[in-house]
């Protein structure tokens, strides 16, 4: 593994530095708002006890402006986002070389894939409900229950406000007909606080693309426009023994699905409705807390594709999901223990129905427990020991209504982890991480897709043996991270197809992935902001398919390089973004290599009163990029918000 070597000196380059200039008191480690916010909830994570490394996003970095999840998101040390096409397109990500079903996505502790594809549509969740982006690497928390074998994004939702009321109004448009508005508004009410929001969302997304992209007279890209509406409510109060809290949250989007040959003809089209009622219990009985956290919900997807434009003949496939479980947490705090239990039931179903011929193809049932326990052990002020398990019951059925055929499957896995870290000083934190994650196979590739793919009931979970470790380091004005990490991963679930085109998954595929992480945020004048970011990854494919067999894992960029400058000057700020991204394959024979990938990104914002205006320009090189093969993202655009807070 090439970059293997030059990774790991590059860190313990990075280690040394802090290292030798800490201070050499003994104290506890000085916390940041960037590091440790408030906790509401038990079933939330201490970030300042917790011995993972985890990247942070607050609202305050994207509240003033129009902006994409995706596009948050791929601002962060080791996180990568492919889009497909403009805004509201589909994406996914990948956590220091991942696979897209291989990260969790949770809306307060409270996952959100799909046990039918895997994956998670971030493009559901507004901005508008957004309080704050939490990026676990690698090792899931207890708190948020289902854990993954690379790691979790974690959404948590607008925080109440006790002793303030007052609302806000945001405009923006753009290029390719871009339009957003948002309101949202707190306050008490009847002993209540509350909190509500909506928004809507258009693009056309009709963006020039290079001639050479596609073969036809089209220059600008076909049927990618994207609609979403959304709204949420919050509420919560304050109890004798607690906090009750509760979250209602709908969206509604159309997304117009372009193919790859950008044809004038092109019309399918992807339409999703989201509802979704979430609460939590906060309560003390006892020496104990406890937090239960329930959730219901129902999504329905609706496909239509009239001129076969993206599959293989004419479709309009509608698909509800329905989703209901029970997350229970409870810890017990000693002088130097800390002892968390969870324990998870969910049911999610899943019915397919074909409404062009009045069928029903498929209904899905999964049952899923999850039990987890974790110890936290405190050896004096300055080290901190934490062990963590997980036992996953598993049942699977489906029918298969046009063949009157049914399929079960049954699976019990477990997972550990543990974790070290040491406060050498108020500065200076190390830390280090091992653990056996895995995956667990979902319903597709387990009674695979009609006319796609076979299922393979007797899959096992994927594996993977998992370790990082590193620093983070605070001193003045000056914070930055560094770690490097490892993946072994096993069993990995691999489609195999046939020569009629029909695939069948199957537990062959193994990898390694290394790598060395790091970023720093400098304040290095009282109007002037510098940070900087590098992840550079090494991976190898160890399965037995020849043409793929030694070669680097196709779909990730293996080298990522970030950097920016924030200038506040009086009521002004000018933010400058310089991201570089190399070294993706679309294909495991590392036969096509995608283009470099480098975006630079300027806005400028102006506070006056209650007024903010804001202008931002992204992709300023004005380059067409393909993350994905053949499915070209948006270049040079401008957007301007305007925000009024009442």
């Amino acid at each position: 593994m090439k970059h293997l070597t030059q990774a790991f000196a590059a860190c313990l380059t990075l280690l040394w530095v802090p290292f030798a200039t800490a201070a050499t008191e003994q104290e506890h480690v000085l916390v940041t708002d960037r590091h440790a916010p408030k906790r509401d909830s038990i079933s939330e994570v201490d970030l300042a006890n917790y011995t993972g490394f985890v990247q942070v996003i607050d609202r305050d970095q994207f509240a003033h402006r129009f902006t994409d999840i995706t596009d948050l998101l791929d601002t962060l040390p080791g996180i990568q986002v492919k889009q497909l096409g403009g805004l509201g397109g589909l994406s996914s990500i990948a956590i220091r070389g991942s696979g897209g079903k291989q990260v969790s996505v949770f809306l307060d502790g409270l996952l959100l894939n799909n046990p039918d594809s895997g994956s998670a549509s971030v493009g559901d969740i507004p901005t508008v409900l957004i309080d704050r982006i939490e990026a676990y690497p690698d090792f899931t928390p207890v708190q948020l229950g289902n854990a993954n074998l690379a790691g979790a994004i974690n959404f948590r939702s607008r925080q109440l406000r006790r002793d303030d009321s007052g609302a806000r109004v945001s405009l923006s448009a753009g290029s390719f007909d871009t339009r957003h508005s948002e309101v949202s508004g707190w306050g008490n009410f009847a002993h209540w606080e509350v909190i509500a929001g909506l928004n809507y969302t258009e693009a056309d997304n009709d963006f020039p693309v290079d001639d050479e992209l596609f073969r036809t007279d089209s220059r600008r890209r076909q049927n990618d426009g994207y609609r979403q509406h959304s709204s949420f409510l919050k509420v919560g109060r304050d109890q004798s023994n607690g906090r009750l809290s509760a979250l209602l949250q709908h969206s509604k989007s159309e997304k117009e699905v372009a193919s790859a040959l950008n044809q004038q003809r092109d019309n399918a089209t992807l339409d999703k409705e989201s509802l979704r009622v979430q609460a939590v219990r906060d309560y003390r009985l006892g020496s104990v807390d406890l937090a239960h956290r329930g959730f219901v919900t129902r999504n329905t997807t609706q496909f239509s594709d009239a001129n076969s434009t993206i599959g293989l003949g004419e479709d309009r496939v509608e698909s509800e999901y329905d989703s209901f479980g029970l997350y229970n947490t409870a810890r017990w705090q000693g002088q130097s223990l800390e002892w968390v239990a969870g324990l998870e039931l969910r049911r999610d179903s899943i019915e397919v129905h074909d409404l062009l011929r009045q069928r029903m193809l498929t209904e899905t049932r999964r049952d899923t427990a999850v039990l987890a326990l974790a110890n936290n052990w405190s050896a004096g002020d300055n080290l901190l020991v934490s062990t963590a398990v997980r036992h996953y019951l598993q049942d699977d059925h489906i029918d298969f209504s046009l063949s009157g055929d049914n399929s079960d499957s049954t699976l019990a896995a477990s997972s550990a982890q543990l974790g070290v870290q040491w406060r050498r000083s108020s500065s200076l934190t190390f830390k280090a991480n091992i653990g056996r994650l895995l995956r667990l196979p979902t319903l597709t590739e387990n009674f695979g897709a009609e006319g796609l793919l076979d299922g393979n009931p007797s899959l096992s979970q994927e594996r993977a043996f998992t370790g990082d470790a590193g620093f983070d380091w605070q001193r003045g004005t000056l914070t930055s991270s560094a770690s490097v990490f490892y993946r072994q991963v096993d069993d990995a679930i691999i489609t195999i197809y046939d020569s009629r085109g029909v695939g069948q998954p199957q537990n062959i595929g193994s990898s390694v992935v290394a790598g060395v992480e790091t970023d720093l945020d400098w304040r290095a004048l009282k109007w002037l902001t510098v940070r900087a970011s590098a992840t550079l990854i090494d991976s190898e494919n160890q399965s037995n398919i020849r043409s793929a067999k030694g070669k680097q894992l196709p779909g990730i960029y293996h080298q990522s390089i970030g950097s920016g400058l924030t200038l506040s000057l009086g009521h002004s700020r000018i933010e400058l973004d310089y991201v570089v991204h190399n070294e993706l394959f679309y294909d495991p024979a590392n036969a096509v290599e995608a283009d470099r990938k480098e975006e630079l990104s300027l806005s400028f914002s102006h506070f006056w009163r209650r007024v903010t205006v804001d202008v931002a320009a992204r992709n300023l090189l004005d380059k067409n990029f393909l993350d994905a093969n053949r499915f070209p993202t948006p270049g040079r655009s401008v957007t301007a918000t305007l925000t009024l807070s009442l």
